[in-house]
């Protein structure tokens, strides 16, 4: 949850979002350091020098991180008809298609971002149920919480599935943040 955006902020509230030590002390809490992620959310907090309590209105302990998807077309497999549009590495649909950059999210590999008229997909490398690779994803219009997905493992990847239209079309570039 991130810190208020104005009004009276104390050390406790700052140790209390991004955990630190007793007593709490300025210098745990530059952003970049040991508690304070270099993300644009905190991107008012010092990396170092002069810190103050008004530097922390509405930092939060999250990573995000921007993205483009560009996006290609060909049919699921198997599915005849099926029209998928997005970014896979030729792994996940049989065929390379389209692109994100950049590919990786903190340290985790995008294998896949795709979408049909009733599907949204996003698939990292990686098992990830219990501990979701992201929290949230913001594209073409729509937030979406890893809380609210169907997600399984599948060897090698975890995917992450909503039940929508994902309004990618064939040669369309998405600009997105996702964030954990």
């Amino acid at each position: 949850m991130a810190l208020q955006s104005s009004g009276p902020i104390s050390i406790g509230d700052i140790q209390a979002e991004f955990g630190g030590t007793n007593p709490a002390s300025f210098s745990e809490y530059y952003r970049g350091g040991p508690y304070v992620p270099n993300s644009l959310v905190n991107a008012a907090i010092p990396t170092s020098g002069l810190i103050g309590l008004g530097d922390f209105h509405g930092s939060a302990n999250e990573i995000s991180q921007s993205f483009t998807l560009t996006a290609g077309q060909t049919q699921a497999a198997g599915k005849i008809g099926i029209d998928t549009f997005g970014y896979a590495n030729g792994i996940i649909l049989q065929a390379n298609v389209g692109s994100i950059s950049p590919i990786v999210f903190d340290g985790v590999t995008i294998r896949g971002l795709f979408g049909t008229n009733f599907a949204l997909n996003i698939y990292f490398l990686g098992n990830h149920i219990g501990s979701p690779a992201f929290t949230s994803i913001t594209i073409n219009g729509a937030t979406l919480f890893s809380a609210d997905a169907t997600s399984v493992f599948a060897e090698p990847s975890t995917v992450y599935s909503w039940l929508r239209n994902s309004g990618f079309s064939n040669g369309g570039v998405y600009a997105g943040i996702i964030t954990k």
